[in-house]
């Protein structure tokens, strides 16, 4: 395998792939080296080829699977007081959620370490913490420990699996369903090396003056919503344009 990380799907799963279709699977769970992340692939009904989900699509079916079962489990419970987090540079499929349900949505800084320690504070508060994600495929199931774990995580994505397919459906599909309850999001990440301060910070300065002297309003035909640069403490979606995320000033974000 060139790529271990399983965030690198076109390497690290061909060998998971090639295998399943001879054992005729239909679902791949796969974990980095140090086990801490999770990629899931499934087989396509139409055409019998394997999709792989991205961070976004599998922390949809998460937060589904233990929103449901948490409801099943506490009727009487004041799910205002649930929280689920994410970062801030994954989708906001799950805050689309938390406003339809009525739990709470934090998003915060990349890394766990951010996640981890808002979870720790919302239990502190007497929070109930249910889920918390990054798009790079990290995963936080629960209060067990506050931190991403593949192995915990590909346990309870397989008892979900295991639910829906004894119920019909696919994986795929019960995402087809988040989206027509929640709305669709779709995000397609990406990334270039830059290894020179000077043409990095001419590349941001561009982009935060590519509109009139600012930001963006555009992306192709599409309206930019909001946009957040931590780097200067901005956030056209907040009171001010002031980010309440903390700024980070030796990297741009």
């Amino acid at each position: 395998v060139k790529f271990p990380n399983p965030e690198e799907v076109k390497g690290a799963l061909a060998l998971a792939i090639k295998n399943a279709e001879a054992q005729n699977c239909d679902l791949i769970l796969a974990n980095d080296p140090d086990a801490d992340r999770l990629a899931v692939a499934e087989r396509d009904k139409v055409n019998g080829g394997f999709g792989i989900l991205n961070g976004n699509e599998i922390a949809l079916l998460f937060a589904d699977w233990v929103f449901t079962n948490y409801k099943k489990n506490n009727p009487n419970a004041d799910y205002s007081k649930c929280v689920m987090i994410a970062s801030t540079v994954s989708s906001k499929a799950i805050k689309a959620m938390a406003k339809k349900e009525g739990f709470q949505f934090i998003g915060t800084l990349t890394g766990f370490k951010w996640m981890g320690n808002m979870a720790s504070e919302c239990i502190a508060k007497g929070l109930t913490f249910l889920f918390a994600y990054e798009v790079e495929i990290g995963f936080l199931v629960g209060d067990m420990s506050l931190d991403k774990d593949g192995i915990r995580t590909a346990a309870v994505f397989y008892e979900m699996a295991n639910s829906l397919y004894n119920s019909g459906i696919t994986c795929r599909e019960r995402l087809n369903q988040l989206y027509q309850k929640y709305g669709y999001f779709c995000q397609k990440p990406g990334y270039f090396f830059c290894y020179d301060p000077t043409k990095m910070q001419i590349i941001f300065d561009r982009v935060r003056s590519l509109t009139n002297g600012s930001y963006p309003a555009k992306v192709g035909g599409f309206k930019i919503s909001s946009v957040r640069d931590i780097s200067m403490g901005y956030d056209s979606g907040k009171p001010g344009n002031k980010s309440i995320l903390p700024l980070i000033t030796d990297s741009h974000m």
